[in-house]
């Protein structure tokens, strides 16, 4: 599974090397998910005060609908995690010292950067909580978060020309030409695969930036 998959709950499991059982096996935990996904489509009582009411009146509110989509698609599977751990407490019982623990345990779990991301939307919904009276103060506010490590924006030269050489050989030229885009323009994969002929200007490309708005 994926690592988004396997934070939510889960996980690989062995079928055997006999075809006839591995499809019976697959067969029934595929049955299995397909009733879970059944149960979590039904109308669910949130329990109001929670965690998990939070995060719904926040996904609902001006400060997330009216960010760019890619904003939101990253916020939704760092509230995801917020909701699957501590979806049911009470949003008045959290305090400082709690996050502060919450933020620790992330960093031993996964890294640095993976934590700092959940603690900022941590953040973000205590925040919301309280600018809509919840809490009367923001318990996540200044904690200390170290600064991760700065991710390598892009490979060497000669590793962009192996990439190519190998999808063209492998009869995927529109996967080189991506490639290519991408390493030149410094731009983000969702805005590279967006573009269009209309956006050429005969020298480059003029993008709109899906996460920030930004043109460039």
């Amino acid at each position: 599974p994926s690592r988004t998959a396997k934070v939510l709950g889960f996980r690989s499991a062995a079928l055997g090397k006999d075809l006839h059982e591995a499809r019976a096996g697959a067969e029934r935990l595929n049955a299995q998910l397909d009733a879970e996904r059944r149960k979590s489509a039904s109308p669910e009582k949130i329990e109001q005060g929670t965690v998990k009411d939070l995060i719904a009146r926040y996904k609902k509110s001006d400060a997330y609908t009216t960010k760019a989509l890619e904003t939101r698609k990253g916020y939704s599977y760092r509230l995801a995690l917020i909701e699957h751990k501590a979806g049911k407490l009470p949003v008045k019982s959290i305090q400082r010292v709690d996050l502060i623990q919450v933020y620790e345990k992330l960093k031993a779990k996964y890294n640095p950067a993976m934590a700092a991301s959940v603690m900022r939307v941590w953040g973000i919904l205590m925040k919301h909580a309280y600018n809509i009276g919840w809490t009367e103060i923001n318990h996540a506010a200044k904690i200390n978060i170290s600064a991760p490590q700065s991710r390598a924006v892009g490979g060497a030269p000669e590793e962009l020309n192996e990439l190519v050489a190998v999808a063209i050989a492998n009869g995927r030229p529109s996967v080189a030409l991506a490639a290519r885009l991408a390493y030149d323009s410094g731009q983000r994969p969702t805005d590279v695969l967006r573009l269009t002929w209309s956006q050429w200007e005969g020298s480059g490309f003029w993008i709109t930036q899906s996460k920030t708005a930004e043109k460039v």
